[in-house]
């Protein structure tokens, strides 16, 4: 498996829009307009991680691929992988995974300004705190969002400070 992504956002959600009825429709679906999706498919602009999640869902595209443009294409192919990174991607906790990229969206929006996360960087930093937020709190049926909030903001923050 190559870890270098072998084309850009833009292609992988090419890609996504022919699994379905066309740019038309996954934009219809995946709650953005056709503009704003032509965008997407020049790299003018990338999505939200929401967005990608919903272009994940809909076309079956493991969201890791489609965001990096590393490992399997399809998420039904993450299951016959072996290691403990592809079976960490399957079970997710989708309340904290929801979670985190709310939180981290939000720190991101904020601190735009000085930062500027590239999908494959978003992907990477959000599934790190996910992993922070599940060793941190275990596996609990109610999670306190405003507690993983503050945790994500504390993350981003130290983070932010290590690469600049």
């Amino acid at each position: 498996m190559n870890n270098e992504p072998r084309e850009t956002l833009g292609k992988r959600i090419r890609i996504a829009a022919g699994m379905v009825k066309g740019g038309a429709e996954l934009a219809r679906n995946a709650g953005v307009s056709r503009n704003t999706l032509e965008n997407y498919l020049t790299d003018a602009t990338e999505p939200k991680i929401t967005v990608l999640v919903k272009i994940a869902e809909i076309t079956g595209l493991s969201l890791a691929w489609l965001a990096t443009g590393q490992g399997p294409m399809m998420a039904s192919d993450l299951a016959e992988h072996k290691t403990t990174q592809y079976r960490d991607a399957v079970s997710l906790n989708e309340d904290v995974l929801i979670a985190v990229i709310e939180a981290a969206e939000k720190w991101i929006i904020k601190n735009a300004d000085r930062h500027n996360f590239s999908p494959a960087e978003k992907a990477r930093v959000f599934r790190a705190l996910y992993r922070a937020e599940i060793k941190r709190i275990g596996d609990v049926d109610a999670i306190n969002t405003t507690d993983i909030e503050q945790s994500v903001h504390k993350g981003l923050t130290y983070l932010s400070e290590l690469v600049h």
